[in-house]
């Protein structure tokens, strides 16, 4: 899965997809609605200090995640249904450094990717996530999340230690002729 790892070494990853993160909060997925049109992915491997993490309390977990561990909203709004921020615009409810809405600070128009997570576990001390993301565009899709994510409150509880970007051709072989 990263570069310099044996094929041995990535089947003894554990792979859970769906339901509670590592951080264990509800796994919220989501983003425009996707399709085959789709140009790139990105993947990345994100090791968790889930010991450090558990020493937080319940209630800083949530204010860093953006999110209750059911997968609410801070603002009490349901896990199906989009919060928005700027009735919170100081960050008194959701704070401005949460994951959430750093990732996309305006719900009403999410980033232009579809994203998903799998926890995956070597170890006790090497867990964590596969993220994968598909978009038209990495610099308005992944990369601009990225780099909103700068400073975030999560950050000190991740290390990214894998991943790469991989062309993702549409059906068909219609791309075939591109390449010729």
């Amino acid at each position: 899965m990263r570069e310099g790892r044996r094929a041995a070494e990535v089947s003894r990853l554990t792979v859970r997809s769906g339901g509670r993160s590592s951080l264990r909060c509800d796994d919220q997925t989501g983003g425009p609605e996707g399709g085959s049109r789709h140009a790139a992915d990105h993947i990345r491997i994100i090791r968790l200090a889930t010991d450090f993490w558990d020493r937080d309390s319940i209630r800083e977990q949530e204010r860093i995640i953006g999110r209750r561990r059911d997968g609410r909203w801070l603002d009490g709004t349901p896990s199906d249904e989009r919060p928005v921020f700027t009735a919170d615009p100081h960050g008194r409810t959701t704070p401005l450094d949460s994951h959430v809405r750093r990732a996309a600070p305006d719900r009403r128009r999410p980033p232009p990717l579809v994203r998903r997570s799998y926890n995956y576990r070597r170890g006790a001390d090497d867990q964590g996530l596969i993220f994968c993301c598909f978009q038209r565009d990495l610099a308005k899709g992944f990369e601009a999340v990225q780099h909103r994510l700068r400073g975030e409150a999560l950050a000190k509880y991740t290390l990214t230690v894998g991943g790469g970007y991989f062309f993702v051709p549409p059906p068909g072989d219609g791309w075939l002729a591109a390449l010729t």
